[in-house]
């Protein structure tokens, strides 16, 4: 994501968002483009579909000491483009996949010009020398060629001067001091930049010393480029001259002195580390320049994210060689003073458990305090775990709150998305998904807060965690996740909970976490607790097996006032928990208004009940709502009993006579597939071959009607499998635009449109996405998006002719691409999955 106010420090975001589909990148050599399109650089998004690719152009310009993103237009269009490259002779190079994901085993190489490019005298020569090379050229003709207008032969004469070492140096070092010519005194010094990186050409230190005029040239980056240089040389006479550069007005400036310092500190602690070893040759001590850099980071009021990146660059270099003299930063300073920032980076760089100091800032620093959580619970930081544990007393974490989110609401009045708006996409003036959500900085905190204590596993963290759950102030999702890991306290999940990375821990013994949440339960269970809550305390109890719990469980699931997910999560629990009266509590949750516990104790009733269980389940298919029906097909594809066979092979008669509801058939059918009673599979093999019609639907046609919608918008936005929003946008929720807006669809499409469009993709394709190809009786192919069509005439988008008119009687053949979405969905969804996505399409109205 872009840079915003509150975004996580360790950052270095982007500049911007480029596309969605970045295959290809080339920068504008100064003799390929016309001059209006200088200094650009080419991008080339494939999406999957020609309809929604091609190639952007992008112009940035300086901005602090990187850059910020000034134009991005689109170029070169309806072409299904991986890649893009510039020819020497003045031609735009582009390839074209065809059409669709999958390999088609088609393709095009297509090859754009300017007339005005190709005719230009500088393209032929830039051709001509590139094509000869440099090695057979002498001296001065490559020091002239740095000045040439195309970068490559810049570029190629530069290396070549580089190869020759230190012989060429008198030269470069003229022309870096003395040309009238920005680029090549700039390539000059990239050239030197090279000799002092190869250690057989490597340069005397009076040669560079003889470079320090050009430490204050008038022209910034040519004073910047030798900052820069510097850094890659060993330390030396040069080295305070990047003390000095540090005060510098550029940014750039600055911004290359602090990384030109911290490489010279890691060389410094590997000469030191040789010598350690016995190696030859002393290190000439030097004073740690703490003060500078921190004066540096201190300056960056506007929060530059490169120059942060090299103050704490600097300020890891140096913490490595002196981690005992840190340099002392009193709490409490300056809110938002960006060397205390800085320094708590560099410390996570060099994994020092000084981080832990920050957390003990005060409560107008809590942007330290979470970024120092980052710190320790991220990189990790095992050390520091304890003190990062420890916030979570109430002393310590309520001023936190309080700080974090006044932050928040500083931060929003900024006026800088996400947090007062939305971050737009400057293509179109489009909401990005990121844009939609409010900054919230207490959730990060509050997370690793609770993995800390999960990690350590003591028996204060356990009580700490149950302090936290029952906290009604804080997030639910913090809650449930503190319940969670109670829960999970013997046998702790592998991966981290908070990034995700393999990070086992030992089995442990469960008495503190069933102590804990012991004491917790009925605060938990009391007043009008959030159904996430509720239900993660139920599953809590199941692995502790915490019978104590049993009398609030009761209470809980007998109350309709609960939420019906928590009263259906309570009703689990108990059956684990073998609780007394067990027939009883599911005999009333059978009979309970709301349809979810009743299914849920339908289902704990087969499993604890099978001999019952299959008259109870007919019962429920003559009288259930469909929810119940769908649940009763269901336990009895599962259920071990001859009944069962019984049961399925009658509604499977009744389906024959087309008495069943079309929101069961998938339920029946697939309950039905999973029985090996002879009587069920003939009947089931008579339906298959009976049902109508039989096309390529036919194998799905079961999931047309009977989804859940809120599974199927669930399926839709976090299925990473299927990926729908990469594609595909609803509304303002965000998502890709590769693939139709899907607003209305269920207006404008009938259930058996979308359902094919999910498992068959390519049968139908969205107006304005179908790409053919069609060649005239007179031969002449040609192939584009489909704009427009008529009885007489077809119209296509053709990226190499533009927009064009043929007459369909002098067609004499058509073939269609493939969509842009990909086939295979049906292997990936199952056909419940697939129902409840169709039920979701069909709410878009």
């Amino acid at each position: 994501v872009p840079s915003f106010p509150g975004q996580a420090a360790y950052l270095i975001p982007p500049i911007a968002n480029i596309g969605d589909g970045p295959s290809g990148l080339v920068y504008d050599y100064g003799t390929s483009l016309p001059a209006g399109l200088r200094h650009r650089f080419l991008l080339a998004d494939f999406k999957g579909t020609s309809a929604r690719s091609g190639i952007y152009s992008i112009l940035n310009r300086p901005k602090g000491a990187g850059f910020e993103m000034v134009a991005h237009d689109t170029f070169i269009w309806n072409v299904l483009v991986p890649d893009v490259d510039l020819g020497p002779d003045g031609s735009i190079w582009f390839s074209d996949w065809h059409e669709g994901w999958p390999k088609s085993n088609k393709g095009r190489l297509y090859r754009a010009y300017f007339p005005e490019v190709v005719a230009d005298p500088i393209v032929k020569e830039t051709a001509r020398l590139l094509a000869a090379g440099m090695k057979e050229r002498g001296g001065q003709e490559l020091i002239e060629l740095l000045s040439h207008r195309d970068f490559r032969v810049r570029q190629e004469a530069q290396f070549e001067l580089a190869v020759r070492g230190s012989s060429s140096f008198t030269d470069l070092r003229r022309v870096a001091l003395e040309s009238s010519g920005h680029a090549a005194r700039i390539h000059a010094l990239w050239a030197i930049g090279q000799m002092v990186r190869t250690g057989p050409a490597r340069l005397s230190a009076g040669e560079l010393v003889s470079l320090a005029p050009l430490l204050g040239d008038p022209d910034p980056e040519v004073a910047a480029q030798t900052i820069r240089l510097v850094g890659d040389a060993p330390p030396g006479d040069l080295e305070p001259s990047l003390i000095v550069a540090l005060r510098s007005p550029q940014p750039r400036q600055r911004y290359f002195a602090a990384l030109a310092i911290a490489r010279l500190w890691k060389a410094r602690e590997s000469a030191v580390t040789a010598a350690s070893r016995g190696a030859r040759g002393t290190v000439k001590p030097v004073a740690p320049p703490w003060e500078p850099l921190l004066t540096l980071a201190r300056g960056n009021t506007s929060h530059d994210p490169l120059l942060r990146h090299a103050a704490v660059s600097a300020l890891a270099a140096l913490v490595a060689q002196t981690p005992d003299s840190l340099p002392v930063l009193p709490p409490g300073g300056v809110p938002g003073d960006e060397a205390r920032m800085c320094l708590l980076l560099a410390l996570r760089h060099q994994t020092n458990a000084a981080v832990s100091l920050f957390l003990a800032g005060s409560p107008s620093e809590p942007l330290l305090v979470l970024e120092a959580a980052r710190a320790i619970n991220d990189v990790p930081i095992v050390s520091a775990l304890p003190a990062l544990a420890e916030l979570a007393d109430a002393s310590r974490l309520d001023p936190l709150l309080t700080g974090l989110k006044a932050a928040e609401t500083a931060l929003a009045r900024q006026g800088t998305a996400p947090t007062a708006g939305v971050i737009r996409d400057v293509r179109a003036d489009q909401p990005l998904p990121w844009g939609t959500q409010a900054l919230d900085l207490v959730t990060p905190l509050l997370v690793r807060i609770v993995n800390a204590n999960y990690r350590l596993g003591t028996e204060p963290a356990a009580r700490r965690l149950a302090a936290l759950a029952i906290r009604s102030d804080l997030p639910d999702l913090v809650r449930g996740e503190a319940l969670h890991d109670l829960g999970t306290w013997a046998h702790p999940f592998p991966r981290d909970r908070v990034v995700g990375i393999f990070r086992p821990l030992p089995a442990r013994d469960p008495q503190p976490a069933r102590e804990a949440l012991s004491s917790a339960f009925s605060a938990l269970m009391s007043g009008a607790g959030p159904e996430s809550v509720l239900s993660a305390a139920a599953d809590a109890s199941i692995p502790l097996e915490l019978t104590a719990a049993t009398p609030f469980l009761r209470a809980l699931v007998s109350d309709p006032q609960r939420p019906a997910g928590a009263r259906s999560s309570t009703l689990r629990a108990l059956v684990a928990l073998r609780a007394p009266d067990l027939d009883e509590i599911l005999r009333r949750a059978a009979a309970d208004p709301v349809e979810g516990l009743r299914l849920e104790a339908s289902r704990l009733n087969a499993i604890l009940h099978p001999e019952d269980a299959a008259g109870q389940l007919a019962a429920q298919l003559q009288s259930g709502s469909v929810a119940e029906q769908q649940g009763a097909f269901t336990a009895l594809g599962r259920l071990k009993s001859d009944a069962a066979d019984a049961i399925l092979a009658e509604w499977l008669d009744r389906l024959m006579k087309r008495e069943v509801p079309n929101e069961v058939l998938l339920d029946l059918v697939e309950a039905a597939a999973l029985r090996p009673a002879a009587a069920v599979k003939s009947r089931l093999e008579a339906y298959n071959q009976w049902k109508l019609p039989q096309d390529h639907l036919t194998p799905y046609r079961e999931a047309l009607f009977g989804g859940n919608a809120d599974r199927g918008r669930k399926i839709f936005y976090e299925n990473a499998a299927v990926g729908c929003t990469r594609c595909h946008h609803v509304g303002n929720d965000g998502g890709g635009n590769a693939g139709p807006v899907l607003d209305g669809i269920a207006t404008k499409q009938p259930r058996e449109y979308l359902l094919e469009s999910i498992v068959f993709p390519n049968q139908q394709i969205a107006p304005g996405f179908e790409s053919v190809t069609v060649t005239m009786k007179n031969g002449v192919s040609y192939a584009g998006l489909v704009k427009g069509e008529s009885a007489s005439e077809l119209v296509l988008l053709s990226p190499e002719e533009g927009e064009v008119r043929l007459a369909r009687g002098e067609i004499r053949d058509r073939s269609r691409g493939l969509s842009g979405m990909p086939e295979g969905l049906g292997q990936l969804l199952s056909r419940q999955e697939i129902r409840d996505v169709v039920e979701f399409l069909g709410t878009l109205k």
